[in-house]
């Protein structure tokens, strides 16, 4: 199993730094942690679910030089990994001129059933929010199971079917949203579900 790594190279302006108030809602929950991941992490999650789409698989994406990712360890090793980028709107001015793709929410078959997927797209919302703050105009998704669907559509994102229905196309506009109130909601959200998921883990111990 690969190591972690608390500081990468990052690609497309990435800020290799853990939201503070992540680090604060972990804190608690000595079974549970969260880090930044690499590109030998991301590819050994990628194994596990080869069929997903990624943006990074894309040639564009390839040219990265690193690929932002989250993981969340569970006892001591790597239980779900989620993956991002944001990228800036040239087209479009103002301040708030950068939008963020929620690109891939892997979790290690061992590991499921603990909450560990929906810890990790309230995750990396918060991180994505409070990193980027007004910044950012839009965060998108493309869905592929409805879990991750209802999780999202749980915080305001909204979205459509591919024409082939198998993905789903979920977005939320920050621009008409109030920004703090959702990171509120949400900071609400993922401390309900890191006690689930402590509870659930260690009753597996």
């Amino acid at each position: 199993m690969p190591r972690l790594a608390r500081t990468k190279e990052t690609g497309s302006g990435y800020k290799a730094v853990i939201a503070r108030s992540l680090v604060t809602l972990f804190t608690p929950y000595p079974g549970l942690d969260l880090n930044l991941g690499d590109r030998t992490i991301y590819k050994w999650f990628r194994c596990i679910e080869p069929s997903l789409v990624s943006y990074f698989d894309s040639k564009e994406g390839l040219s990265q030089s690193g690929v932002p990712i989250l993981v969340v360890d569970a006892a001591g090793s790597p239980a779900g990994v989620v993956s991002f980028l944001v990228e800036t709107n040239n087209y479009r001015s103002g301040r708030a001129n950068q939008f963020a793709r929620i690109d891939l929410v892997i979790v290690a078959p061992a590991c499921r059933g603990l909450g560990i997927g929906r810890l990790l797209m309230f995750t990396v919302i918060i991180q994505l929010l409070e990193i980027y703050g007004r910044s950012l105009y839009s965060i998108s998704c493309l869905a592929a199971h409805p879990a991750v669907e209802k999780c999202l559509e749980e915080v305001g994102f909204r979205g459509e079917r591919r024409s082939k229905g198998r993905f789903k196309h979920e977005e939320i506009r920050l621009d008409l949203l109030d920004g703090d109130e959702l990171l509120t909601s949400l900071k609400s959200r993922m401390n309900g579900t890191l006690q689930v998921t402590n509870f659930r883990l260690r009753q597996r111990q």
